[in-house]
């Protein structure tokens, strides 16, 4: 897969990652019920957004004139969107199911 950025937008490839591999470390660390591990991903879910969201709004407004942080062709902080509705579909269902 081509992955297209511009300045510092592939950052938020990694920073979900991080949030994955943050949520799989602490639900094995802890040994959570299967509905607490819905909760505590949809919580590293919106952390993750939060951040990615911080971050791109902050590099957006304080970069150089011209300099855009996009990942394919949208700006870093519009990608903590799907990051959010993600995170809202885990709770409706961790509330749902339990």
């Amino acid at each position: 897969m081509v992955f297209i950025w511009r300045g510092w937008g592939g950052l938020t490839i990694p920073l979900i990652g991080v949030a994955i591999f943050a949520a799989l470390w602490v639900t094995e660390a802890l040994q959570l019920s299967d509905w607490a591990k819905i909760f505590e991903f949809a919580a590293i879910f919106l952390v993750a957004g939060l951040l990615n969201w911080k971050l791109g709004r902050f590099l957006n407004r304080t970069g150089l004139p011209g300099a855009r942080h996009d990942l394919f062709f949208i700006r870093m902080e519009y990608w903590s969107v799907p990051v959010f509705l993600f995170a809202v579909v885990l709770l409706a269902s961790g509330l749902y199911a339990h």
